[in-house]
Order: structure tokens, then sequence, then C-alpha cells
């Protein structure tokens, strides 16, 4: 089983064109807590974790202690917008960062 994390919920630093988070329906938090994710996580078995739109994740003042929970259950991967790679800079295990090459 794959897990999606949309750690933000229309939050970016950006505005690309064909992005379609205008288009989606937010929930009621825009920042994904740690404690629901810990949750989810313990709740299943999971092949791999992809951290990722909704808006731009590291924007997520959390996000490296959010990607620490998830490298620590399975293979894990963000996609980003690469403004703020700095912001996981120091975690360890992350099978990769996916940075989007049209933003810039």
């Amino acid at each position: 089983m794959k897990l999606y994390v949309l750690p933000v919920e229309k939050a970016c630093n950006a505005s690309c064109d064909f992005c379609i988070t205008n288009f989606r329906e937010t929930s009621k938090k825009e920042f994904l807590d740690i404690g629901d994710l810990e949750r989810v996580l313990a709740k299943h078995d999971l092949d791999s974790i992809e951290i990722t739109g909704g808006g731009e994740p590291l924007l997520h003042v959390s996000i490296a202690e959010l990607t620490s929970a998830c490298v620590e259950k399975t293979r894990t991967q963000i996609y980003t917008n690469g403004a703020l790679c700095e912001r996981v800079a120091g975690v360890e295990g992350l099978e990769f960062l996916s940075v989007s090459r049209v933003h810039y």
C-alpha cells in the first residue's frame, strides 16, 4: 500500500499556471498534525510514502519531523518546487527528493 501525505492544504510559494490546487476542495485544517500522521503510520503496513501536493509540502513548519516519521516507517519521497529544500537537508534516509523543473 502506498500512502500519499499532503502536509499542507493549498499553501504554496509559487503560482504555476498548470496547478490544480485552485480547483481542489480544501480540508478544514491547513496543515497536517504530526500526531494525526503518526496514528495513520501506526495503523498501516506501507510499501512507500509520497509527501506531495495540496500545495508546497516544504512550507509545513514541521516538515523535517513529518518526513523523519515517514522515513522511519518505509521508503519515502518528496515532491517539491525546490525553493525550500534546505528544510529537509538534514533528514536521513529519504529515498528521493523530486524537484519540479517547471517552477524555475
